[in-house]
């Protein structure tokens, strides 16, 4: 299946159709959650207002993190790849001993690795010839190739979560049966007691396999067709976000924030 393939079927029509009525519309789309760290409830009416209580404090942004891993590509400065690639790590809160020593075992090379999988992902190609051996899957890896890689978003339970949330409504709304197959977006598990699994009500949701690369790359991949092609398309106020490849971002940090906790409360 190509892109343009996935982005034609009748279920992503449908699907792309009813989320930009709610990207921006007063009361379209209401959650809240209490954040266990903060202590702080939060609660939003539609993704654009999600996207807007963005809050995730660190020392450097994504968007700093990737101006900088650009630049070491370009150059080929291997040392200073690997640096932000850690630095990378660090901001997602996921720099774990299985991350840093594939790092490790790529660094003499990051740099080829990187601008290979760039290219690669540049392509046209069916879904299934984008999978290789040598591309590594997670959610550590998912957003260093976010900083590196154009209309590439995060994978993360986050993300995930809230997409399965979104289809379920969706799926509830147009009184579907079942979940469309393009849109069985798989789940993972988050850290403490949050809830990140949306399946529910008679619709189940696959939950991601981490070591099944192919698999955690397919579901990226495809949230990164169904993204881009909402935010390339939409009329709503992230039109008006500049420079216009920060938009996409901004509809990760929605689903980023939305994702936080999706029990049924």
């Amino acid at each position: 299946m190509y892109k343009d393939d996935y982005l034609s079927t009748k279920a992503i029509i449908q699907f792309i159709d009813w989320i930009e009525s709610i990207l921006d519309v007063p009361r379209s789309f209401n959650h809240s959650y209490h954040h266990i760290k903060e202590n702080k409830r939060y609660t939003f009416e539609n993704l654009f207002e999600a996207y807007k209580k963005y809050d995730w404090k660190r020392k450097h942004t994504i968007e700093e993190l990737s101006i900088t891993l650009k630049k070491s590509l370009i150059g080929l400065d291997e040392q200073a790849c690997l640096n932000t690639c850690n630095m990378i790590l660090e901001w997602g809160g996921v720099k774990n001993m299985g991350n840093i020593k594939r790092l490790s075992i790529l660094s003499p090379n990051l740099c080829a690795y990187l601008l290979a999988i760039r290219e690669r992902m540049a392509m046209n190609l069916p879904l299934q010839d984008y999978f290789t051996p040598e591309i590594h899957m997670t959610s550590g890896f998912s957003k260093i190739y976010s900083a590196c890689v154009d209309e590439f978003i995060i994978y993360d339970s986050r993300v995930a979560a809230s997409l399965g949330l979104l289809v379920r409504t969706f799926c509830i709304n147009y009184k579907l049966q079942v979940i469309p197959h393009e849109l069985k977006f798989a789940w993972s598990n988050g850290r403490g007691r949050k809830t990140r699994n949306p399946s529910f009500d008679g619709y189940s949701f696959p939950k991601i396999k981490i070591h099944k690369k192919n698999e955690y790359l397919e579901n990226n991949i495809k949230a990164n067709w169904l993204l881009s092609k909402i935010t390339n398309s939409t009329k709503s106020k992230f039109a008006s976000i500049e420079p216009h490849d920060h938009r996409l971002r901004a509809l990760e940090k929605s689903l980023f924030m939305l994702g936080y906790d999706i029990s049924q409360k």
